[in-house]
């Protein structure tokens, strides 16, 4: 399912700080609320680099897909992030729920909602 499959690479572009897949997943016009509140765009995204923070790893525990359209799907996932800081090793547990749109007869990442369990 390419939603899934987008999802995936999204995620490991973030593990592999790799901006130029970040870039092709997510439209042009794409906005996140990430845990804190604040409205991130594309370009906030691609550039998430957060000084003395590394995701070396992010585990799926679950994942829905549901499509309200042929051309809208929303994804919902549970994930582990393990990050490492320079105060030491971190787990986190994210919900997050994106909304894909196909344009031009390719999926995009158009919005989307981040939050922090524990």
């Amino acid at each position: 399912m390419a939603i899934k499959q987008l999802n995936r690479q999204w995620l490991d572009a973030i593990v592999q700080e790799d901006s130029s897949s970040l870039a092709r997943i997510l439209a042009a016009d794409f906005i996140l609320i990430n845990p804190g509140g604040m409205r991130r765009t594309k370009n906030d995204n691609i550039s998430m680099h957060v000084p003395g923070q590394q995701i070396t790893g992010i585990v799926i525990d679950s994942q829905d897909v549901r499509f309200l359209t042929r051309e809208v799907g929303i994804i919902t996932v549970w994930t582990t992030n393990y990050i490492t800081q320079d105060a030491g090793k971190v787990i986190l547990k994210i919900c997050y729920m994106d909304i894909y749109q196909k344009r031009n007869n390719q999926w995009k990442a158009v919005a989307g909602h981040v939050t922090l369990i524990h």
